[in-house]
């Protein structure tokens, strides 16, 4: 029980992981801004339903995502023109055309793209975050 109290006093102190709609700068129409520390990178709302949502993703190279992650959703990256390299709860992998990453609910994720990236992003059920379409 002391390694259990000695383990949630560190953990208090650590920041919370910011959900996705904390990483929206900006939103005009069904096309949003996200807040990456490097780079710049669009979401252009395609479905926008209960159970699903999709998103066309514009990524400049050198565009990162802070780790965050999804409570309740599922999230798949499909990517179709770029890489991006991927890290998912601490493992690191790279993400290319023609090749799809799934982050399972609760994962912590972050991505930074390797070179100008294209990419659809689709969340099963919907996810606050993503454009209204």
């Amino acid at each position: 029980m002391e390694n259990i109290d000695k383990l949630k006093q560190l953990t208090d102190k650590l920041p919370p992981i910011p959900k996705l709609r904390e990483l929206v700068i900006e939103e005009h129409d069904n096309v949003i801004e996200y807040d990456t520390t490097e780079g710049y990178t669009l979401g252009r709302g395609l479905m926008n339903k209960k159970d699903i949502c999709v998103q066309d993703m514009l990524l400049t190279k050198g565009a990162d995502f802070p780790a965050h992650n999804h409570i309740k959703e599922i999230e798949y990256g499909i990517i179709y023109k770029g890489s991006i390299e991927v890290t998912i709860d601490g493992k690191k992998q790279i993400v290319k055309a023609g090749d799809c990453v799934k982050f399972d609910k609760g994962s912590v994720h972050t991505g930074t793209a390797l070179e100008t990236t294209k990419l659809l992003a689709v969340a099963i059920p919907r996810i606050d975050g993503y454009p209204q379409s």
